[in-house]
């Protein structure tokens, strides 16, 4: 019986300790968590394009702990970056295995920018897959130094589409889609009603594929200081080896990801500078000047009744 109570007794005070003491060190940690160090005086931010990317920051609260980009997040900081005189330049690890063409243009965009500024961008491409992404390419060509692994290869480049057709599979399960097509052109029910394209369908995706494709073009020719011509022949006689895509303009410099990460922080000159990566890096708050709301929405665009707010609402 003793021992039984002697037992309850340390169960309680530890009970109370815990309820009582617990708090107070979470409270620590939370605060010691609220109070990052110090940035440095002298760094080069680090953005890696290889990373899974979303047009903006997920409202999942888990999302956070799968590492990907969001385009709006990023496009912020390096805004931020460009006016911030403790970041002296941007390394890039550049996107081989594809990314979205949007994406890739508002990318350029900022880096552009970031380079009116009188900032450097240095960018490295690890052609470790069987082809090059030309929306990837495209977005760091507008870069001081574009970096390539000497032993290996320019990889092919070009863009592809590719589209689903169900008809086939829902006739095998006696199933029928059924829409009431207004147009030729209206092409969004074909996956579901066709086998193949219809000319109309293949015409309006090549149209957009040529689109997108001739513009790529002359941003990689801008970019890399060559004709739009010179840009089309070099694209489409890929692959090369990394000394003939060097004479072709495509690329600058040799070596691997770490030395193109130390020329990086050479061309900080400062023997201080740290590389910081982009995500860790706290953008200065904007406490001047006009600000621009910016209203997210996603999702498809339907017909409906149109919604209507209450009077109490409307009043508030």
């Amino acid at each position: 019986m003793k021992q039984f109570l002697i037992t309850v007794g340390g169960v309680l005070v530890g009970l109370m300790l815990f309820l009582f003491i617990g708090p107070i060190i979470l409270i620590g940690a939370l605060s010691s968590m609220a109070q990052p160090p110090a940035q440095p005086s002298h760094m080069v931010l680090s953005l890696d394009l290889r990373e899974e990317m979303t047009d903006q920051r997920s409202a999942n609260p888990f999302a956070a702990f799968g590492g990907s980009n969001a385009l709006l997040d990023l496009l912020a900081r390096i805004e931020s970056a460009r006016t911030d005189d403790a970041v002296k330049g941007l390394f890039i690890r550049g996107n081989t295995s594809g990314m979205s063409a949007s994406q890739a243009e508002e990318l350029r965009a900022a880096i552009a920018s970031f380079r009116q500024s009188g900032k450097f961008v240095i960018a490295h491409l690890q052609t470790d897959g069987v082809r090059m992404s030309m929306p990837g390419y495209m977005a760091v060509a507008d870069a001081d130094e574009v970096w390539l692994q000497e032993a290996s290869e320019f990889m092919p480049m070009g863009l592809s589409a590719e589209v689903t057709f169900l008809a086939g599979t829902l006739q095998r399960y006696h199933m029928q889609a059924q829409f009431e097509q207004r147009e030729d052109y209206k092409n969004a029910p074909n996956t579901l009603t066709q086998r193949t394209f219809t000319p109309e369908h293949r015409e309006a995706t090549l149209s957009l594929m040529n689109g997108i494709y001739d513009n790529m073009l002359a941003n990689i020719a801008a970019d890399r200081g060559i004709t739009p011509a010179q840009a089309r022949t070099a694209v489409e006689a890929t692959p090369f080896t990394a000394q003939r895509s060097r004479e072709l303009g495509l690329v600058d410099q040799f070596g691997r990801p770490e030395e193109a990460e130390r020329a990086a922080l050479a061309r900080a000159e400062n023997e201080n500078a740290e590389i910081v990566d982009i995500h860790e890096y706290r953008a200065r708050p904007q406490t001047s000047g006009r600000v621009i709301a910016v209203v997210q929405g996603e999702g498809a665009i339907v017909s409906g009744p149109r919604k209507t707010t209450s009077s109490a609402a409307t009043r508030t």
